[in-house]
Parts: structure tokens; sequence; C-alpha cells
């Protein structure tokens, strides 16, 4: 969150409607990179057993997913394939930088400039300068 207080104060981000859409653009992918690791580092630590906790103790991916073995109930319920199916395809549909037409001309110039999609914080701020530099924001 620094990161981007310091885009704003050093006044590359106005909060303008581009901007908005441009910081999508270059920063999603890495977002997302970040809570997948997250997600995953979450759910396979230990959590220790506690006597003023209620919840049991063990590996969050094995708590969900073998609960008799913790002496508790699966409280899930049964999705159909289909279900899941129409989720995705409604994900689809949205444009990740919220503007349809942005999100093609940005894709236009980083594919044209042989940019290459961010795999850290440093890269994607370097791709929002870049995008920002010749759309002459």
């Amino acid at each position: 969150m620094e990161l981007l207080e310091d885009l704003k104060d050093s006044g590359h981000f106005s909060g303008s409607y581009e901007h908005k859409c441009f910081l999508r653009f270059a920063f999603l992918d890495v977002l997302q990179m970040n809570l997948d690791e997250c997600k995953l580092l979450w759910n396979l630590h230990r959590i220790r057993p506690s006597r003023m906790s209620c919840c049991p103790a063990g590996i969050p991916n094995e708590l969900y997913a073998l609960p008799h073995r913790f002496n508790s109930q699966d409280c899930g319920y049964p999705v159909l394939q289909e279900q899941l199916q129409e989720r995705e395809t409604l994900g689809q549909d949205a444009c990740p930088c919220g503007d349809e037409n942005l999100q093609d001309y940005l894709t236009l110039i980083k594919h044209e400039s042989n940019f290459q999609s961010p795999q850290t914080w440093e890269s994607a701020v370097n791709l929002y300068f870049k995008l920002k530099e010749i759309a002459d924001l």
C-alpha cells in the first residue's frame, strides 16, 4: 500500500479514470500472484493447539479436506459442475482494467512494444510508467 501512496505523492498517480485503469492493467497479475502465494502459505502452515481456542489445531488444508480426523464435520454443500462453469464464464466477461477500450489499447501497446507481463512489484511499476509515457498521461 505504501507503493501506491508513493506513486500518488510523487505525482505519478492522480486518481483519474485513466490512471486507475493503467494501474489495474499493470498490477493485477502481480497482485494475483501474491494472493495465490499467500493462500498457499496460509493453507499449508500448522496451527498450534491452544487451550484458549475453540478451533482445532492442524494444517488448514487438512482441517478442511479431512474434518473427520479432527472430530469435526463437513459443513460444505455439493455444487454442480455446471454451476462452477457458469461462474467461471461470468468472470471472463469482466474487463480487468475496468474499461474494454482502454484494455484493448493497453494490450496493443504492450504487445507492439514487446513489454513482458510483470512478475514483481518493481516490474509492474515500470510497466505502469512506460504505458503512461506512451499514452502521454
